[in-house]
């Protein structure tokens, strides 16, 4: 069975991008990740743009219907482990940082400037279930971005910046 989820990559005029960190949950195969804000489409939502606005208000408080006219679609991913999820990646220009608030879900808010990502790209070792891959990264001091998030950024940056 298919499951679908939508997430939102914040980008201000002034080059920041807006990442959230998983708070730690054994029941969440993410947690603890650095992430953008998003997560799974509900029956009631009427399409992946109302998952993504949802989601999003419920984890930083921010409105995206308010501030965001045109959600631009960066495209489609799966997480390597679990290739029955399609998730959607939506971009959203806002000319400037907006408020924010932390959900239950979320244990920091970050906006980097896609220029320090690049600066911090390189590999890394990680343990995934009992086996231990390199990967790609950005690592930015102690944040580290690897995965479907690492996918999506970097799409994103290739789309618009590099």
């Amino acid at each position: 069975m298919r499951r679908y989820a939508a997430v939102a990559v914040i980008s201000t005029r002034r080059d920041e991008i807006l990442f959230i960190r998983r708070r730690e949950n054994p029941n969440d195969p993410w947690s603890g990740d650095i992430a953008f804000p998003g997560g799974r489409r509900i029956d009631t939502d009427r399409d992946l743009l109302d998952t993504v606005v949802r989601e999003v208000y419920e984890e930083v408080g921010i409105r995206l219907d308010r501030y965001c006219q045109e959600p631009i679609l960066i495209g489609v991913f799966s997480p390597l482990s679990f290739p029955n999820y399609r998730v959607y990646a939506y971009n959203f220009w806002v000319d400037d940082r907006i408020e924010t608030f932390q959900g239950d879900e979320i244990d920091g808010i970050f906006w980097i400037s896609p220029y320090n990502l690049v600066k911090g790209r390189c590999l890394r070792l990680i343990r995934m279930r009992n086996e231990v891959r390199e990967v790609d990264c950005f690592k930015i001091g102690k944040i580290v971005i690897w995965g479907m998030t690492y996918r999506i950024l970097k799409k994103f940056l290739e789309t618009y910046y590099f």
